[in-house]
């Protein structure tokens, strides 16, 4: 377990929940307001003044959410540990909660730690007296992409092109004021009420921005950069690269409409040894994390990539599945780490290698998870902690599945993720 981190120097940054609550009031209000708006027009001119005011009561909401949630500060002494981050002693935010923390220089100000959540959230911004206390701040922590993977959600690349960019502007309001349109002139000739016709309006409406909504959120990029590896998924493909399967990566060029942001490039390609070429956009992420001139994206794929290549990975020969089942090979792995002495297959290993190949990411992934196994059954009283907290640092599903499985000491389910690991991880 690391140090805990402690700082009486610290300002933290977090979102103000009692505005945040006063926000979404007066956006509910706008809403009563539109549906009392459209009750008192009647159904004639639904569809235009529906969508024109639609689209004012977005913006407007949009706007209010974020003038009235912008991030509260605080000073006081911050500890951190396994715990969490705290507060003068108050725990403002549990480990739980977080998936991990990068480092933030902006010009002219002190560096600070970011801290977001699963589906990457922000949930907290410490500014440090320096990057020596950010570092400590994120080891204690264990958030740091040593120790953590690191998850980005990112627009599909398609969707930053220009006449996509056009189309999705429009193309929603002129289908919904059509659909509207027609939903009114039906109900009106088939007699029904005001009240009947404005209903069915406003659900048709809801439906249409709900898809869309739901349409948007299915082709977003999810992007897991791991020691091991990358792992993303884009309407509802899954697809694990190992960082052996990278030829380089390659930034995009920079355009004109990049400019304005500051922006030196909005995105770049992993270009595999395949000569397949996988483009990611990360323009919209930076963005959202105010600092669009860095592609910290870039960077910690670009830095992963480089960390995997300083050297060979080792392997035992010993650990190799071969042609046994799922059970038998998890059965001579326990005897392995236990120092049974039954047979070449279970010969005794050094633990010290097999921890060496277990937090080697350029290991591969069939000896790094025999070597889990083989430790779990060791008699040490840290090694399930210790293969717990690697699985988080992990970008491989299976192979995180094994850790977890591992270090639960479930032979179920530990036969069963070994079963699962292939080498063939293109397809993972």
């Amino acid at each position: 377990m690391n140090e805990p981190f402690v700082n009486g120097r610290c300002i933290i940054f977090r979102t103000n929940r009692r505005a945040l609550m006063v926000a979404l009031a007066v956006v509910a209000a706008g809403v009563l307001c539109l549906v009392a708006t459209f009750t008192s027009i009647g159904p004639q001119p639904f569809a235009t003044i529906g969508m024109a005011m639609t689209a004012l009561g977005l913006v407007g909401a949009n706007a209010i959410v974020r003038f009235f949630t912008w991030p509260a500060q605080t000073s006081g002494e911050v500890r951190a540990d396994g715990r969490g981050v705290q507060l003068d002693g108050e725990l403002v935010l549990p480990r739980e909660r977080a998936a991990r923390g990068f480092m933030r220089s902006v010009a002219g100000q002190s560096p600070r730690v970011r801290i977001v959540g699963p589906h990457d959230e922000i949930l907290l911004e410490i500014e440090t007296p320096n990057r020596k206390a950010a570092r400590a701040l994120l080891r204690a922590t264990d958030l740091d992409t040593e120790a953590v993977v690191a998850r980005f959600t990112l627009t599909h690349h398609v969707l930053g092109k220009t006449w996509m960019i056009i189309g999705l502007s429009w193309l929603p309001m002129v289908v919904g004021g059509a659909v509207l349109f027609g939903v009114s002139t039906v109900i009106e000739h088939l007699g029904g009420s005001d009240v009947v016709t404005m209903t069915a309006s406003i659900a048709t409406l809801v439906t249409l921005a709900l898809g869309a909504l739901l349409l948007y959120r299915w082709s977003r990029v999810q992007l897991v950069i791991g020691r091991d590896g990358l792992h993303l998924k884009s309407f509802g493909r899954r697809r694990y690269i190992a960082h052996g399967q990278i030829e380089r990566l390659r930034r995009w060029p920079q355009k004109e409409n990049s400019r304005s942001t500051g922006a030196t490039s909005e995105g770049f390609n992993l270009m595999l040894r395949s000569g397949e070429t996988i483009a990611l956009r990360t323009l919209a992420q930076r963005l959202r994390h105010g600092d669009p001139q860095k592609d910290f994206i870039f960077r910690e794929a670009q830095a992963a990539l480089a960390d995997h290549r300083k050297t060979e990975g080792t392997r035992l020969s010993t650990l190799d599945r071969g042609g046994r089942t799922a059970a038998d090979w998890v059965r001579d792995l326990r005897g392995i780490g236990g120092g049974a002495q039954a047979g070449h297959r279970s010969a005794a290993a050094p633990l010290d290698d097999l921890w060496t190949m277990l937090e080697d990411p350029r290991t591969e992934v069939e000896q790094r998870a025999a070597s889990a196994v083989a430790l779990a059954a060791s008699g040490d009283a840290n090694a399930g902690q210790r293969i717990r907290l690697l699985s988080r640092a992990t970008a491989n599903p299976a192979l995180q599945r094994a850790f977890e499985a591992a270090a639960d000491d479930d032979l179920e389910q530990l036969e069963e993720a070994m079963a699962a690991i292939d080498e063939r991880t293109e397809s993972a």
